[in-house]
């Protein structure tokens, strides 16, 4: 019979067997009646037999100096009373045998091992029995200690769990370690981030917490090699690591362990070990380390994969909801009309949910000679579906209105529409139409809550409406009427402001009224627009997690600002007074930002061709004539009485003011006559809704608008020039002197910050196209910082300037706040 080890009945026992089979005293092991299983070949020489021919014996006929009843029940003694692992307490002197032969015994798992060897080998036997059993214990606690790794990373969700586990399971470790930290390369590639940075002590954190690829340290080494790097003292440390030894050793640092944790194409970081004390870190050690960091590259991929999928969700998920939303607004107006004497805003938010598009919807379009049509409906259900059925209710209602037809007879037709459209029946509406000069609104509703008028005290009252929903056998809408006082606001709205579960209509028609009231007192204190009045009103009555669309419709009559006369002297143009007064007049009227900025756009390039090709020779006057038509155009007349004449400098890049006043404008006229030159246009003014939270908020720039500044700042290995105001043609001269001293006449690249500009004249665009054109035949290009939504923005694009230049959205540098863990 061959000589073999018994099967392992655990993980344990199969390394006490690999332990034992190797060490040079001998040993048996046996079945708790003493029948042998396993004997190693030291134990068979000491016996004179070989270790087949002792396989199936007894242990006490075996052995020759065994023969007695004692050394038997020492054995089962032993078998019966020993705890797994633990050596058996038999005699003063551990003694089994008698003669020549002295041993010793111990259960592991369930059976008994026999270590023995001759009586002048006692002392040396003993040594060794101890070392085996340090060696054994150790085995076994590397093997539990495996065992709760592989269980404590396929329970890690993120990195930190995993750097958490590792830290934990070296607690049970002896010694352990003070210190365990998992370092992984960041998104880059090039430096080594610390998962635990604060465990790195404090004096040295700044050093340590992120570690390029390419330093003299064990860590970074560990990660290109892909091999373990393992220092037992601080003489080993300043022999291979010198720089580290003086920057990083101190009290309760001595020893350090970095293994590798290999990912799919490579090592992707190192497992840290650190020890308080000198540490001989031996063979098996050594392969627990590396093992346990092969687990942890495991478990990074693993929790990466899973962190991907995750990633890839929500994307998809943020990709559907955004979808959604854009389709929303797509459907809904983008943009509200500005007619004189009222002032109209919108507020849309979407129910707190996924799927959040709905059925709620609104407009507003101008009728007839100024007035203005207002209209909120409501389609039942969420989602796509819902959407798609009010877009074509809204579609229907606003083409019917805008062709003229009576507010009856309009919801009479929508109503005989929807019986047919899927999706359509029950839905509701109101419709009303409001005539600023007579101050009168005219209404009907089909089974849509009841618009509310405001007045500037305080006072509310709801209009009384008769009808029921779309699509069904439902009673016909009333037309109502009811005269408005000068300053009064009436609001449309849906459902989803006054219905709430476990609350009356009535309830929440009472709530809506104080809420108004209290939003437009507080906008007559604090100077609030109708569109943060709207948003105001939302935000009292709707909580958080609403589960229906909500949409506010408001129309304020108000006061009919006209524009004075602006008369400008070409020899003192006080451009920037100008900007500022068409701004604060387009204001007072309702009009968008970028309605502002266009116009401004277009009369400064008209004012300054005025002044430049009218003026030359001699002073005079440019006047500037605007108000606002009925229709909700604003007409805009500029002129002169001086003599037209042609430019004699950089011909090559006029014409761009005339473009400009295109772009910005409708219907652009120039007269030339004997007596000067008339540029009339107009531009069709509006704002937009607001949705959601969404509230357009842009920072004021730095200083005035009556000057231009100029900051030079370092950036990277360049410059860059931060201008800050106006661009027009008093400042432009000054600019264009200063880019020629900063670029040397385009021989040195410069880069150009113009988020902060708040104007841009033709003048402006002249001597940047000159300047750029300069760099580019020197072989360099300018950069121009220009935000979206800000002036130069708009002007870049208009004028072809990126065609030459490279546009920037911000002014970092491409690598800056690239990395990531």
């Amino acid at each position: 019979m061959a000589a073999q080890r018994p099967g392992p009945r655990s993980a344990d026992a199969a390394v006490v067997w690999s332990v034992l089979k190797a060490i040079p005293q001998g040993v048996a092991i046996c079945a708790d009646d003493g029948t042998i299983l396993y004997v190693n070949r030291a134990a068979a020489a000491l016996l004179d037999r070989t270790a087949e021919s002792l396989l199936g014996t007894l242990m006490w006929e075996a052995f020759p100096e065994a023969r007695r009843d004692e050394f038997r029940h020492r054995i089962i003694r032993a078998a019966e009373s020993s705890s797994d692992g633990e050596p058996a307490q038999l005699s003063g002197d551990h003694a089994l045998g008698y003669g020549e032969f002295a041993g010793h015994a111990w259960r592991v798992g369930d059976q008994v091992a026999v270590f023995f060897a001759r009586e002048d080998e006692t002392a040396a036997a003993e040594a060794t029995r101890q070392r085996l059993i340090d060696e054994v214990e150790a085995a076994l606690r590397r093997s539990q200690l495996m065992l709760r790794a592989s269980e404590a990373f396929l329970a890690a969700t993120t990195t930190a769990d995993i750097s958490d586990a590792v830290s934990a399971l070296m607690d049970g470790t002896f010694p352990a370690p003070r210190h365990v930290d998992i370092a992984l390369l960041d998104g880059d590639g090039r430096h080594l981030v610390q998962l635990r940075p604060a465990e790195i002590p404090a004096e040295i954190r700044h050093r340590f917490r992120r570690i390029p690829i390419g330093a003299d340290l064990p860590s970074a080494e560990a990660t290109r090699t892909g091999r373990a790097v393992f220092i037992q003292d601080l003489d080993e440390l300043a022999e291979r690591y010198p720089r580290m030894r003086a920057d990083w050793a101190g009290p309760g640092r001595e020893a350090i362990a970095c293994a590798p944790v290999l990912g799919q194409d490579g090592p992707v970081g190192a497992l840290v070990f650190v020890w308080a004390e000198p540490h001989a870190i031996d063979v098996l050690e050594r392969a627990m380390l590396t093992t346990v960091a092969g687990y942890v590259g495991h478990a990074i991929a693993r929790v990466r994969a899973l962190e991907d999928r995750v990633v890839a969700a929500e994307s998809r998920y943020e990709d559907t909801q955004a979808a959604l939303e854009m389709m929303q607004r797509r459907l809904l107006p983008e943009r509200l009309p500005v007619l004189p004497g009222v002032r109209v805003a919108a507020y849309y938010r979407v129910a707190d949910r996924e799927n959040a598009a709905g059925g709620d919807w609104f407009d507003a379009i101008p009728v007839g000679d100024g007035t203005l049509a207002l209209m909120v409906g409501d389609v039942v259900g969420h989602g796509a579906a819902a959407a798609a059925v009010m877009a074509q209710l809204r579609a229907v209602l606003s083409g019917l209105v805008a062709e003229g037809t009576g507010i009856v007879e309009a919801l009479a037709r929508l109503d005989r529409i929807a019986a047919r459209i899927p999706g359509a029946r029950g839905a509701t509406v109101c419709l009303a139409v409001l005539d600023p000069d007579r101050r009168v609104v005219s209404y009907a509703s089909c089974g849509h809550p009841p618009p509310l008028v405001v007045g500037s005290d305080g006072t509310t009252r709801y209009l009384a409406v008769h009808g029921g929903p779309l699509g069904v056998a439902a009673p016909k809408p009333r037309l109502g009427h009811d005269v408005l006082a000068e300053t009064d606001m009436v609001l449309l709205y849906s459902d989803g402001l006054v219905e709430r579960p476990g609350r009356t209509l009535g309830a929440g028609l009472t709530a809506l009224s104080s809420a108004t009231a209290d939003a437009r007192g507080r906008a007559s204190s604090t100077g609030a627009d109708l569109e943060q009045v709207c948003g105001q009103i939302v935000t009292h009555l709707v909580r958080p997690g609403h589960g229906d669309d909500v949409t506010a419709l408001a129309a304020e009559l108000g006061e009919r600002p006209d524009l004075p006369t602006i008369e400008i002297d070409s020899r003192r143009p006080r451009l920037s007074a100008v900007r500022a007064t068409l701004a604060a007049w387009l204001t007072r009227l309702g009009a968008g930002e970028e309605d502002v900025g266009a116009i401004q756009l277009a009369v400064m390039e008209a004012v300054e061709n005025a002044i430049e090709h009218g003026y030359r020779d001699a002073p005079g006057q440019v006047r500037v004539e605007a108000h606002l038509d009925r229709r909700g155009r604003v007409c805009f007349v500029v002129s002169d009485r001086g003599q037209w004449l042609r430019p004699t400098t950089h011909p090559q890049h006029r014409g761009r003011g005339v473009a400009l006043m295109h772009d910005c404008a409708d219907d652009v006229e120039i007269e030339r006559l004997a007596t000067g030159t008339s540029v009339s246009f107009n531009r069709e003014l509006s704002r937009a809704p607001v949705f959601g939270d969404e509230w357009a908020t842009h920072e004021e720039p730095y200083g005035s608008d009556d000057e231009l500044l100029m900051e030079l700042r370092e950036r990277g290995n360049g410059l860059m020039l931060v201008l800050t105001g106006p661009i027009d043609m008093t400042s432009s001269a000054v600019l264009r002197r200063q880019l020629q001293n900063l670029t040397r006449g385009g021989s040195t690249p410069l880069s150009m910050n113009l988020g902060a500009v708040t104007h841009i004249g033709s003048s402006g665009v002249d001597v940047l196209y000159e300047v750029a054109e300069e760099m580019r035949h020197a072989g360099h290009t300018m950069q121009l910082v220009a935000p979206s939504g800000t002036t130069a923005h708009h002007v870049l694009e208009l004028s072809g300037l990126e065609s030459i230049t490279q546009h920037l959205e911000h002014d970092r540098l491409p690598d800056e706040g690239r990395a990531r863990n």
